[in-house]
This record gives C-alpha cells, sequence and structure tokens, in this order.
C-alpha cells in the first residue's frame, strides 16, 4: 500500500488495464483510448497514457479487475508529463458504488481499509 499522505482513503497500487471516454461539456464523447492504472483507492485512480487528458475533464473509466469491468464516472484533477511518452492523470471518482468497491476489493482488499464512504 502507498503511504497516503494526507488523504482519506488509501492508494494501492494496481496495474489494470483501463478505457476511458472523455467528455465535453455537453456530455459527447470526444476521445477514446486505452491506459494503465498504477494505483487506486475508494476516491480516485492514477492512469498511465500517450495523452494526455486535461484537468478538470470528465472521463468514464472502465477498470477491468478479473473476470469483471468496473466502469466509473470522474474528474481529471491532475496531470503530470513523466517522459516524451507518458502522462500521469489524478482522477476522483464522482460516482464510485459500494457495488463497484466490492467487485475491486475482490482483487485489492485492503481498498477497503480505513477512511469512509
Amino acid at each position: 500500500m502507498k503511504d497516503s499522505g494526507n488523504r482519506r482513503s488509501p492508494r494501492v497500487e494496481a496495474e489494470h488495464f483501463v478505457s476511458f471516454h472523455l467528455f465535453d461539456d455537453q456530455g459527447n464523447v470526444t476521445f477514446e483510448g486505452m491506459a494503465l492504472s498504477l494505483d487506486l483507492s475508494r476516491e480516485g485512480i492514477l492512469i498511465e497514457n500517450r495523452e494526455e487528458i486535461p484537468v478538470g475533464a470528465k472521463v468514464k473509466i472502465i477498470v477491468a479487475v478479473g473476470d469483471d469491468v468496473v466502469p466509473v464516472m470522474g474528474t481529471v484533477k491532475h496531470t503530470e508529463k513523466v517522459d516524451d511518452r507518458k502522462f500521469h492523470m489524478g482522477i476522483h471518482f464522482e460516482d464510485m458504488t459500494d457495488e463497484k468497491l466490492k467487485k475491486i476489493a475482490e482483487y485489492h482488499p485492503e481498498i477497503l481499509q480505513g477512511g469512509t464512504r
């Protein structure tokens, strides 16, 4: 488990393939892509991708965990250029439910430690 610093819920190292859909202000999909998750918590996920997603963007993240997929809407809170070919983006979940969290916890039970939902 990663150091949670001032976070309300602990981050868990978690490499999963994710697909994402980027939305404009009218709710239309403007871009779709694939990325790799680096860590996640009850409240968000850090992904790595070749394309930068701007801060404030609304995204639908679909995380593949085992045989399940977990779709979650979110907002990009920060982005960092790692090198010429990689960006890291922190995405805050907007609609995480207990059901979705349980699917993730089957593979990462430590996500349920600490914090409140």
